[in-house]
């Protein structure tokens, strides 16, 4: 029996997604996650990271690493719930940041924000996800704030 892991399985499926909506939909995504210094328009000097990702894990820490290949000079930080990723990221560039160190100046502190929390990451889950929604500037900002989720499934563990 071939066994593929679930994560594997919602990555596909949202590639399959991603390429099969519509053209114009897909090129006003991508232009809406373009960094600041490829863009005209600017934002106020209140906005300072082109990307902030809660819950740089597996996904996080992956969506990180591509942002920042595709966008060199782009700041990108990763919010983790411990320090064991934050010397891979700041290899490639990505600002590593403990979640419980945000502080107020981070509010409304990012252009693009993606979410990647497990639920398992915090007792009161909804609450997690409005506190990381605050560190993005909003529609207004531009941007876009995107969620995303995974699940397991687990066997009788009797």
């Amino acid at each position: 029996m071939v066994v593929i892991p679930l994560l594997l399985v919602i990555q596909v499926c949202a590639a399959f997604q991603w390429f099969s909506l519509k053209q114009p939909f897909r090129q006003k995504m991508r232009a809406n996650m373009q960094p600041f210094e490829s863009r005209n328009e600017g934002l106020s000097s209140e906005t300072v990271h082109d990307l902030w990702v809660v819950g740089a894990g597996t996904l996080g820490e992956s969506i990180c690493r591509q942002y920042k290949q595709q966008h060199p000079h782009a700041s990108v930080v990763g919010e983790t719930a411990t320090p064991n990723r934050h010397d891979r990221m700041n290899s490639f560039g990505v600002i590593p940041r403990l979640r419980t160190s945000r502080t107020v100046e981070d509010e409304t502190s990012a252009k693009n924000v993606v979410v990647s929390l497990p639920p398992s990451s915090s007792s009161d889950y909804p609450g997690a996800i409005r506190d990381a929604m605050t560190v993005w500037r909003g529609p207004s900002g531009g941007g876009s704030l995107i969620f995303t989720s995974s699940l397991a499934v687990y066997g009788d563990l009797r």
